[in-house]
């Protein structure tokens, strides 16, 4: 499951396979013809909303910002949150859609994706992120220590130091990628993520997006991931 990481393909799996991605890990709750179909719905509305996006390369992770644009509130037809992530000049490079439960094992889901992979994730109500790429579940998020863990939820494929300047800069095993940037500059409509971006595989750079996709959604307070 995990080996195949290394071999990241340019196409999408779709949703269907990233609900049953969901019960790749033994011991974690099953996607649920729920959830199944909530992704589903989540991942059409994201592709007819926002069906152009530029590609998101290693030269594009420099310049992505923390503005999150286009949010769009859950309603009758639509019951969840979407909306778009940009780079600096404001053009699209994630869309993504989110929905909260009150009656799951569940607190959220988050459906996004680039131009060449997808990203899900989802949060339990005794915390753990789930983090899922294309029809791959490769393990959990945790925000608060600024890692992206393997399935055993222990053994990191990306971890993050203190830097100066307010900086934590992430690591794969001892190479260093980029410099995540804690306090973004006020009153600039697109801060950027990163300060600092290293020449990066494509393995890294899709391992990179899916801890800070989920980040920069976890700051937005109307978002409220943290819920």
């Amino acid at each position: 499951m995990i080996t195949a990481l290394a071999v990241l393909t340019t196409a999408v799996a779709g949703a269907a396979s990233l609900a049953l991605a969901f019960k790749s890990i033994k011991g974690l709750q099953s996607a649920g013809k729920r959830m199944a179909k909530d992704l589903q719905l989540m991942e059409k509305a994201v592709r007819e909303q926002y069906p152009e996006l530029v590609p998101f390369t290693t030269d594009e992770i420099k310049l992505f910002s923390f503005a999150i644009r286009e949010k769009i509130p859950p309603g009758r037809r639509k019951p969840f949150l979407t909306g778009l992530l940009s780079n600096i000049y404001q053009e699209p490079l994630v869309a993504f859609a989110i929905k909260t439960y009150a009656r799951s094992p569940y607190k959220h889901l988050v459906y996004a994706r680039t131009d060449r992979h997808e990203f899900s994730y989802r949060k339990g109500k005794k915390g753990g992120v789930e983090v899922a790429i294309d029809d791959y579940l490769i393990g959990f998020c945790d925000l608060k220590s600024y890692r992206l863990l393997k399935p055993d939820g222990q053994t990191p494929y990306l971890s993050a130091r203190p830097a100066p300047g307010n900086m934590m800069t992430f690591y794969s095993q001892n190479k260093e990628l980029a410099s995540l940037n804690l306090r973004p500059e006020e009153g600039n409509p697109n801060p950027r993520v990163f300060t600092f971006v290293s020449p990066m595989t494509e393995k890294e750079l899709t391992l990179l997006l899916a801890f800070t996709i989920y980040y920069i959604l976890s700051r937005d307070r109307e978002i409220s991931l943290h819920a």
